[in-house]
């Protein structure tokens, strides 16, 4: 268990904080779109735009995860294979096991992150209020519908490697 949470956090830090495009590819630019799109490039009536607005945060909330899973995990993983960062742990006493249940921990992780951040945005900019149970649901739907894509991503990572 200790040597996961090395991994994690390593991993955490690695991916999150010294790479400043995956953060801004998978946070910051869905919720620019989101104010672009929902309180500058919008028309309609107020009813009408609360509508879109509450929409548009359910797409940009699909749209941040989907980025995360398919190419933030595609290019963590690419370049880690091209390091030979993951033969190299796959021949220490460990394995790559911990390094693989590290990275969709961090992706998960950065998900939940990226959700909650995008329902204070939509709370902040059009008062959209979702209850304790919509947020929970929103989280568990979108996680669990990502984890095909970062499995087939870690698949496909494991047969080219071998």
């Amino acid at each position: 268990m200790k040597t996961l949470g090395y991994q994690i956090s390593f991993n955490t830090k690695r991916i999150f904080l010294r790479n400043f495009s995956y953060s801004f590819f998978t946070i910051l630019m869905p919720i620019g779109f989101y104010v672009l799109f929902t309180k500058v490039l919008v028309s309609g009536t107020a009813a009408q735009e609360l509508v879109f607005a509450k929409q548009y945060l359910g797409s940009m909330i699909v749209y941040s995860v989907l980025i995360n899973a398919m190419f933030g995990l595609g290019q963590i993983m690419q370049g880690d294979r091209q390091q030979e960062l993951i033969l190299a742990l796959s021949l220490t006493p460990k394995g790559a096991k911990y390094y693989y249940l590290s990275i969709g921990i961090v992706m998960s992780a950065i998900n939940i992150l990226s959700i909650i951040l995008m329902q204070l945005v939509g709370r902040l900019t059009w008062q959209i209020n979702l209850s304790i149970t919509e947020s929970l649901s929103v989280v568990i739907v979108v996680i669990l519908g990502t984890l095909p894509l970062m499995g087939l991503g870690i698949l496909r990572v494991c047969l080219e490697t071998k």
